[in-house]
């Protein structure tokens, strides 16, 4: 990640102060070569995972996997039994951070209900706790328009095409005059009709710039109508939501355009982040949104470099959906209708939320 959140938890130095003062004590009291390299490897394991943003929080299988290594080359029970009885340690410390991370969502709730309330408009948010599995959810199944929410599963899409095999990244593409359209990115005002790009590149500019034409390459590639003849916006629209749909939500579209809601954008993300390592273009998508050029909304000093975001907007809608790569990682989605001032009002949330999970 390119930023480090400055605070600390104070429970994530009490978790690693407690390790490494355990694990010295023993060394202090004659384990041999061979306990100290595990006490080397347990500490250097946990001074990683606090400082890489996009590493898991302390995992029982990393933990178990080093406890497991060293037992494997030793004979001698007794200092088995000490080595279990660190992982068991490390096992407590990890249900302290979660426990931990329980109680500052409880405390979160009534805040962000209040802050919700106060602001006038319409809004939604789903807030998930990846590895507590807790949802805060406020009006997060009222439908809304979802501007360019909607391009994420398409990437995703994308990105299992070419993991089947039926695209491949270096795939020229053809802008065509169905691909022409106004609105957010750059393609319009440096490409033209007939210019051609690669698949990668495509999706480059559809996440980094929240290109429109580049959006549109991508779904051409994966629906078949669409990429065969000229079509109408809300058969575009309707054709989309169909399959995403369809992929995603095990549901049927309840209406001809391009709707979702807060909750359904946060399903889209625990795929993304829960299948990252089996649909290789899923990385792919993820550092094209960390590093977009839409430096607002989630995306904040704060939050910089450890949040991978899609926002959208058609006037009075105002949106953003991240996941965001702290300790204990979680999926925020606002999604918003006549709020004034909507993309400011999305930096405030998204910063009060990181400072009070990650504080």
């Amino acid at each position: 990640m390119n930023k480090r959140i400055k605070n600390k938890s104070r429970i994530s130095k009490l978790m690693k102060f407690i390790v490494v003062l355990s694990l010295g004590l023993i060394l202090y009291f004659g384990f041999n070569t061979h306990v100290a390299n595990l006490y080397s490897n347990l500490t250097s394991s946990l001074s990683d995972m606090h400082l890489s943003r996009r590493s898991n929080p302390v995992e029982v299988d990393t933990l178990k996997d080093i406890v497991e290594l060293d037992l494997d080359t030793t004979n001698e029970d007794h200092e088995a039994l000490r080595l279990l009885e660190l992982e068991k340690l490390a096992l407590e410390l990890k249900e302290l951070e979660l426990e931990n991370r329980r109680n500052l969502l409880e405390e979160l709730r009534p805040i962000l209900v209040d802050l919700l309330n106060q602001t006038p408009g319409r809004i939604s948010l789903s807030l998930f706790c990846i590895y507590t599995e807790e949802l805060i959810d406020i009006n997060g199944d009222e439908m809304y328009f979802s501007a360019s929410t909607i391009k994420l599963p398409t990437h995703m899409m994308v990105a299992e095409a070419v993991e089947r095999g039926e695209l491949a990244w270096d795939d020229m593409l053809t802008i065509g005059s169905n691909h022409w359209i106004s609105g957010s990115g750059v393609l319009q005002f440096n490409k033209q009709i007939g210019s051609q790009l690669t698949l990668r590149d495509a999706m480059r500019y559809s996440i980094r710039y929240s290109d429109n034409v580049g959006h549109r390459m991508m779904t051409s590639s994966i629906i078949e109508n669409f990429r065969h003849y000229e079509v109408g916006l809300d058969n575009h629209h309707w054709d989309l939501t169909r399959k995403v749909s369809e992929r995603y939500l095990n549901s049927a579209p309840v209406m001809g355009r391009m709707f979702i809601t807060a909750n359904q954008l946060t399903e889209i993300f625990k795929v993304l982040y829960n299948d990252r390592e089996v649909v290789s273009g899923y990385e792919k998508i993820i550092d094209y949104m960390i590093n977009s050029s839409w430096d607002n909304r989630f995306k904040t000093e704060l939050s910089t470099g450890i949040v991978a975001h899609t926002p959208g907007w058609t006037y009075p809608y105002s949106h953003d959906s991240g996941l965001f790569f702290t300790d204990l990682p979680y999926i925020l989605v606002v999604l918003t209708h006549g709020v004034h001032d909507a993309p400011q009002f999305l930096s405030r949330i998204s910063d009060k939320i990181l400072m009070q999970l990650d504080s």
